[in-house]
Formats: structure tokens, sequence, C-alpha cells
């Protein structure tokens, strides 16, 4: 029993290190001496990496290498007469389908950060592409152009064969102001530093009450972000901060609380669209102190060994901090001199979705190796089943209300930056702890989880929505 506990403890901590492998930004590094050394000269003129820039730098680029892949598989030919494009045109759910699918069948070779842009590959096999639209062809498809047979028999034809896509995005986002930081003596940051530019847009379309409130919304909507983060901290081994208040009388525990000492490094705001971008974080030794302090007053029940626990991270000296991001828009009664299509930005910024607050969880199966294969076959089916379940997770989001009348779906058929931005965020979910198991039925199975907040965020960041 204690070797099976101590096996699925180490699958846990190796699938949740390849999946950050898989899908996180990485480092860039080049040697001292050769070319390298030219190149390290070099950047000292290009623009700077921040961790905020380097994180959606890569976003944008995987966005774009999925809609490259998306754009190889419509050039592949179903039957002499059909090819996948016409398939994907019978319907917008098709696209979206397919979009889904893609990142649970690929595989993200590398990403480099380099003359002040990111740049990523993803690669997957055509016979697996084609068996996703297979599958789709099954359980969406109305019509009777193609068949399911047909995808299948391409799946054959294509062995060996594979798609090879790439993406790139800058530092600078033309969208986007420069991070405008505090200035010496100024406790947060003011448009005042922004680019001349951008102080003229929204003095010309927005007063200084809207101004005030897209700043103070995006640094609220921030802090959420950073509170839903907090929630996943582990204090002990199998306890995160969101289990350790759950087991006290205070209902509905307000993460925030723990954000004490938590400031804003920076904002960016829209060169085109009256919307605000707020970069908050705090360290966590603060958020450990701040979770003592709440313990000794409001959580008399806490288990000594937890409390005890929290002084040692204290007194470990942990300088590491957390950040989130937080995107609002200004409210329409303080716009002046808006176009149609300013407004029309404006309406899907000011949305503000209930389920922000909210983290979704999905499930994902594969099948298990047999007893007695090596323990890498073992790690291979937990990452096949997390692959799936990060599929579902995207599938869910397609319900999500964004408006009257209006779901993700609707604004996933409409543009493909946001299909590709929905499609792709599920994986950087999180491996639920203590979720991979091997079921009565002999399938390897784990539950992910992601927060909501940061994907409509991106949306709005990122989408064709708000250009």
């Amino acid at each position: 029993m204690a070797k099976s506990a101590l096996f699925f403890l180490s699958m846990a901590i190796g699938l949740s290190a390849a999946s950050a492998q898989e899908t996180q930004p990485a480092t860039a590094t080049a040697a001292a001496t050769g070319p390298a050394a030219t190149s390290q000269a070099a950047s000292a003129s290009q623009p700077q990496w921040t961790e905020q820039s380097k994180r959606q730098a890569y976003l944008a680029a995987r966005s774009g290498a999925f809609m490259d892949m998306a754009a190889q598989a419509r050039l592949l030919s179903v039957t002499p007469k059909v090819s996948v494009k016409d398939f994907l045109a019978e319907s917008s759910g098709l696209e979206v389908a397919l979009m889904i699918r893609l990142p649970a069948i690929s595989k993200i070779l590398d990403e480099q950060y380099r003359r002040g842009a990111c740049s990523l590959t993803v690669v997957a096999d055509v016979p697996a592409v084609a068996e996703a639209l297979a599958e789709i062809c099954t359980s969406t498809y109305k019509g009777n152009t193609v068949k399911a047979e047909d995808f299948k028999k391409l799946a054959a034809d294509t062995k060996g064969q594979i798609l090879l896509a790439s993406g790139e995005s800058g530092v600078v986002d033309e969208h986007w102001s420069s991070l405008v930081e505090p200035a010496v003596g100024e406790g947060e940051p003011r448009i005042d530093n922004a680019p001349p530019a951008v102080r003229e847009f929204w003095q010309e379309h927005c007063n200084a009450w809207g101004l005030r409130k897209a700043e103070q919304d995006a640094y609220m909507a921030a802090r959420r972000h950073l509170a839903l983060q907090v929630r996943g901290i582990y204090i002990a081994p199998e306890v995160t901060v969101a289990d350790f208040v759950a087991t006290s009388d205070e209902p509905a525990v307000d993460m925030t609380k723990f954000l004490r000492g938590a400031r804003e490094t920076g904002r960016r705001y829209r060169r085109d669209a009256l919307v605000v971008e707020s970069a908050v974080q705090v360290r966590l030794r603060s958020v450990y102190m701040s979770l003592r302090s709440w313990a000794r007053t409001s959580h008399p029940k806490a288990s000594r060994e937890q409390v005890d626990r929290l002084e040692e991270l204290i007194l470990k000296g942990d300088e590491a901090v957390i950040s989130g991001t937080g995107v609002a828009a200004a409210p329409l009664k303080h716009v002046r001199n808006a176009t149609p299509e300013m407004l029309k930005r404006l309406a899907l910024a000011s949305a503000a979705p209930d389920w922000l607050g909210r983290s979704e969880r999905a499930s994902g199966s594969a099948a298990a190796p047999k007893a007695g294969e090596s323990d890498e076959a073992m790690r291979s089916a937990m990452l096949a089943a997390a692959r799936e379940a990060r599929c579902s997770l995207a599938t869910k989001f397609l319900d999500l209300p964004v408006g009257p009348a209006t779901t993700m779906r609707d604004l996933m058929a409409a543009s493909e930056p946001i299909r590709a931005f929905v499609a792709t965020y599920p994986l950087d979910a999180r491996v639920v702890e203590g979720t991979q198991k091997i079921g009565d039925d002999g399938r390897a199975s784990v539950t992910v989880e992601a927060p909501l907040g940061p994907l409509w965020e991106d949306v709005l960041r990122y989408s064709e929505a708000c250009k």
C-alpha cells in the first residue's frame, strides 16, 4: 500500500513537471562564446523581457502556431473532390471542434526568446488529425458531403506524415502601450507617463472619471487573479491554502485578505480601445504571514502541524513572488466621440461575465498499461489522460455566457484568434492533486483545473474583438 502511494506521489510530481515543460515558456539561455556571444552583445539594444511580457508573447505565439496548424489541416484532401476546408466550411461549429482537438494531439517542440520576439513550433501527426476529424464527423457533422470512413482512410493513407506549424509574437504589442511603471515617489502607475499618442487617444475619447474607473477595475481584476492563485498554493504536502481555510468556521473566506503587501507594478493602455491592463504582484512570504495572522484570530481549530509549517515557510524567507494581471474597460457613460467600432469593442470588454471568479474542472482518461509494464508506460498513460482532460475543459468553455444571448461558442465561431486562445488556454491547467488514479475499468484518469478570470482577460487582450 505504501509503495502504491509513493508511486502515485512520484507520478503527480512527474506529471506536473511534464505539463510545465510542455506548456510554459522557457528561459532563454546563451553560451558565452562563439556566435551566441555576439547575440548577447546585440541583445543589449533589444527590448527587454519581463515576466509579464514573456508570458503574453508566449500565449500569442502559441495561439498563432495553432492557427497555422489549422490552416495546414484545411489543405488536406479528404476525397478527390473534397478538402478539409470544404468540410469545415459547412458549419462554423466544425472549425471550433477542430481547434479544440488540435492541442490534445499536438506537441510544442520548443520556444525561443530572441531579438524581441517569442517563437515556437508545434507538430502533429496527420493521421491523428484525420482521426480527430473522423470523430468530429461522427459527433457533430450533420451533412452528407463526407463520411467518417473517408477521414479514417485519410489517416491510413498518411501514416508517417506530420504537420509542422509555427507562431511568433513580439515583446512589443502594437495594440498596447509599453508597461507604465510607478514613477519615483508615486504609489501607482499613471497615464501621464505613457507615450503621447496613448494619452491623446484617451483624452479625446474618455473623461478623467472613466479613466480612473477603468484603472481601478483592472487593478481589482488583477487582485482576483492573484487570489485564485493563492487558493492553490501548497503550505504542506497535499494541503493547499484553500484546503486550510475550508476547515475553519468562517464561510466563503475571501482570499484577497491574504494579499496584504500586494502592489501594482505597472499598467498598460490600449492604443485603439479604452481598455486598461493592470499588473499586480505579491511576495509568497507576505501571503504566508497574512495567512498566519488570520489563523490566529479566525481559525482556532487550525491544525497545529499546518500552523507550524506556516511558521517554517515564513522563517525560510522565501522572496519569490506571484503575479497576476487584470483587464477592464472604461464605462460607456464616460466615453465621448466614440466610433461604432469603438462602441462594439467596449460592449464586449464591459460584459464582465459573472463567472470571472470561478475555476472549472474537467477529467480525462486513457488506457492504462498492463501489470508489469514500466513506470514510463504509466507516466505516458497519465499524460494522455491529462491531454484528454484539457480537451474536455476547452469543450466546457463553449457554453460560458458572455452577454445577452451570446456564449463563448459564438465568439469562437466568429473569430479565429479567439478560437485559438480559448482552445489552447487549458494547456496551462494544473493537475488537481490526488486525482491521478487507475479505475476499476483499468483506465488511467486525471482531473485538471483552470481559473476562468484569466481566460476572459486573454479574450479581451488578444482577440480581434478588441482590435
